[in-house]
């Protein structure tokens, strides 16, 4: 027994791991992380699929509100084999898909991975129709008011029957959906 600042009290062995107990641990972390790779892995695709959609949602969300601050049509342009697009404010009112300024927007889908446009396993849409086209126009406009065209932009990645399908209704909303191989999902 030893007396400290006035209390008794025993003095107990003060241990640390060993090295084998550090060693199982670690192997075992090692273990469980080789086990989730692959799965983080498989995901990878689908989350830079959806993260291309929402950003085509935020960027349409962005030209409507602009129409409507601006007070004049603004135009979305889809352009297919360059996987691209960008809404035109030119303050000339000229359409300018010619010249595309700096201070316009454009994505580039390639900048997700394997991203393009596509309808992936959907044969039909979420109204039973069948999707003839994947990119079925050149131009979305956006009218001073906010309004438009119903108009639906299908993306894919090329391994996978999921695809995401970003639609405009004639009031200007605008929604996203996902195909997840056998029906649509409001996401």
């Amino acid at each position: 027994m030893q007396k400290i600042g006035g209390l008794e009290s025993t003095q107990q062995e003060i241990r640390g791991f060993s090295f084998v107990e550090l060693m199982v641990v670690i192997a075992l972390i090692g273990i469980l992380s080789a086990l989730s790779i692959p799965s983080i892995l498989r995901g990878l695709p689908e989350k830079r699929l959806k993260a291309a959609a929402r950003n085509v949602y935020v960027d349409l969300q962005k030209a409507r509100l602009l129409a409507v601050k601006k007070n004049k049509k603004i135009t979305v342009r889809f352009n297919e084999s360059d996987r691209y697009y960008y809404f035109d404010e030119d303050e000339d009112g000229t359409t300018g898909f010619k010249e595309w300024n700096p201070d316009e927007m454009r994505r580039d889908l390639a900048d997700y991975g394997q991203v393009i446009y596509g309808k992936g396993g959907a044969v039909k849409n979420w109204n039973n129709d069948l999707i003839n086209n994947v990119v079925p126009y050149q131009d979305l406009a956006f009218n001073p008011v906010g309004t438009t065209k119903n108009r639906s932009v299908y993306l894919q990645d090329p391994g996978d029957d999921v695809c995401y399908a970003i639609t405009t209704t004639i009031y200007g909303a605008i929604k996203i959906r996902r195909f997840n191989g056998v029906s649509w999902d409001v996401d």
